[in-house]
């Protein structure tokens, strides 16, 4: 009932008695910034009641469990042409300012996990803000950061875990249906209702229920969807997809193997989709030419390694880019005209892109943009797409086969959910029997 009655105040606040909402204030700062832009004209109205929900002291402590959506109020109300709070906002800069001065002079190697990230988002806010105070920021950051690493190398844990990779490239060998075990590299075979349903393993939603380590602060940025233990989760996903990749690169008969399946897969795409003229075949015996370059031990010896794999690297995020264009051009085709070239891989990867969730799944879309690209409105993500076209975030030590692997694997992600939406129909495949 209380939740319920805030909301119908908060809708209609500019009509709300001042005294109702000073209480509030007082008393129930949190409300106004869970529900700041609908109690922002009031504010704007009153700004001592601003001043109630934003106290100049204590902060830290006060905001703590609401930190990132104060600093995110305050730079919109800073970028706002126009505002009564603006000198308010600057006061409480300032007041901040001090109280992560002190937390930084007086962080230990056993308190810094709970201090690192007030520091690290408040040397962000003012890199946001253009605030000149941000260079001197930037040295409480880094230090910071090395305070935690140190702290976690002495005071964490390792988990280590073997990785059956040749019992798995073993039994990928013995599955007699070449679809299956093409598909069963990057996906699993689930019986939904009676049907077989082929579901990828990057289709991993979060778990409803946060990790422990979800609430220790960290120097990898994370929101609500992209926790830390789903990272952690995605690229577990990925180290073993790629290790086992690696293990059928090593021998010359099993990675010819791959490559058959892999041409075969991109035949049935190109013409199911009606992409013939894009010459997709041509595509993939490309890549593999680089493939099988980097997986011979003459070039792995070589001083050219690691152009070789930054060229490789490259085609498979344009490869990957390339199918995924052709599956969106096709499942809009009756629909409206997209010019090729406008569908960048934003738009592609992007879950309100509903042409693309119907084929990949929400949860799915979600994380091939958290490693391809990034993830909006958090900016989340590798973002290895844009890292190799500007060369930038990446050094040619970055470049091994192993980093192609990884990309090979989200590339063979990317051609097995195609490869599915083509034949899941098909009667010939006989899929539906598995």
């Amino acid at each position: 009932m209380r939740v319920v009655t805030v909301d119908i105040i908060a809708q209609y606040s500019t009509s709300v008695p001042k005294r109702t909402l000073e209480f509030l204030a007082k008393d129930y700062g949190f409300w106004f910034v869970d529900r700041f832009e609908q109690f922002e004209k009031s504010l704007e109205k009153y700004p001592d009641l601003f001043e109630l929900v934003f106290p100049a002291d204590h902060i830290i402590e006060t905001c703590c469990s609401r930190y990132d959506e104060v600093l995110e109020i305050w730079s919109h109300i800073l970028n706002k042409p126009k505002s009564k709070l603006k000198s308010i906002v600057e006061n409480r800069i300032n007041a901040l300012a001090e109280e992560v001065k002190k937390a930084s002079e007086t962080a230990t190697i056993d308190n810094i996990i709970r201090t690192e990230g007030f520091i690290r988002k408040f040397h962000s806010f003012l890199q946001g803000i253009k605030s000149p105070m941000a260079y001197e920021f930037a040295e409480y950051a880094k230090a910071a950061e090395d305070l935690l690493s140190k702290s976690i190398q002495e005071n964490g844990h390792k988990f280590q875990f073997e990785i059956p990779v040749q019992k798995i490239v073993e039994q990928w060998k013995s599955t007699e249906n070449w679809e299956i075990r093409l598909l069963r590299l990057t996906h699993e075979f689930k019986d939904v209702d009676g049907n077989v349903s082929c579901v990828s393993r990057l289709s991993v939603a979060p778990g409803e229920k946060h990790s422990f380590m979800d609430s220790v602060s960290t120097n990898i940025p994370t929101d609500d969807y992209f926790t830390l233990s789903h990272q952690q989760m995605l690229s577990f996903v990925l180290t073993i997809g790629a290790a086992t990749l690696f293990e059928i690169e090593r021998e010359q008969e099993s990675l010819d193997e791959y490559q058959k399946l892999i041409t075969s897969a991109i035949t049935i795409i190109s013409e199911q989709l009606n992409a013939e003229g894009e010459h997709l075949e041509q595509d993939a015996k490309m890549l593999f030419s680089m493939i099988q370059m980097i997986a011979s031990e003459t070039c792995q010896k070589s001083d050219f390694i690691q152009g070789i794999c930054y060229g490789t690297a490259t085609y498979l995020c344009a490869f990957s880019e390339k199918l995924l264009r052709i599956l969106y051009l096709h499942l809009i085709k009756d629909e409206k005209y997209v010019p090729i070239n406008k569908a960048t891989l934003g738009e592609l990867l992007d879950e309100k892109n509903p042409q693309m969730v119907s084929v990949f799944g929400k949860d799915h879309i979600k994380n091939l943009a958290f490693f391809l690209n990034h993830v909006m409105p958090s900016n989340i993500g590798c973002n290895i797409r844009n890292s190799l076209a500007h060369w930038a975030k990446l050094s040619p030590n970055d470049m091994t086969p192993l980093f192609v692997t990884r990309l090979l694997w989200l590339f063979t992600d990317i051609v097995n959910t195609l490869f599915w939406y083509c034949i899941k129909d098909l009667p010939e495949t006989g899929l539906n029997e598995e």
